[in-house]
């Protein structure tokens, strides 16, 4: 059987850690149809049954993610990154939620990627697990908060 792409590979180690509560993943609410629609692509594409698509959606909702509420917050500020770094609003949403909460962000996109400079806390989905990687924190610890905290703002969050 061929290997996966080495992107794929991290990805799946990413969210194997988060299932077994490694890795505390924070998403904007929007990361549960870019997911559903990364499994509908794989069926599109032959790479997995409808059977298996639904299984894989039943796997991802099990996943211990927290769902950050949004009831419009933010929106004038995603607008801003979106227009002022040439973003999808889609993407503009991960950068601001990252920003919101003061995690890393990891990203397979390109386009946030060539933010990392400004960011330095965007990181590539191919840097986790990667030996400069392996400091992570014990299980059930926020993800990655290396970066100070906002006042106010604890991991329990």
């Amino acid at each position: 059987m061929q290997q996966p792409p080495r992107g794929r590979r991290a990805g799946g180690e990413l969210l194997r850690d988060i299932a077994r509560g490694a890795v505390r993943a924070e998403v904007p609410s929007l990361w549960w149809y870019e997911c559903t629609n990364l499994v509908r692509s794989a069926v599109l594409r032959g790479r997995l049954s409808e059977s298996d698509a639904r299984l894989a959606v039943g796997a991802l909702r099990r996943l211990p993610v927290i769902v950050l509420p949004w009831a419009g917050e933010g929106a004038l500020e995603i607008l801003d990154l979106a227009l002022g770094h040439r973003l999808s609003a889609y993407d503009a949403a991960y950068l601001h939620a990252a920003q919101a909460e003061a995690c890393e962000l990891y990203t397979a996109d390109r386009d946030l990627l060539g933010l990392r400079q400004r960011f330095p806390w965007i990181r590539s989905l191919q840097d986790h697990g990667s030996a400069a990687e392996r400091s992570r924190p014990a299980p059930g610890a926020a993800l990655r908060r290396k970066r100070p905290q906002r006042p106010g703002r604890g991991p329990g969050r």
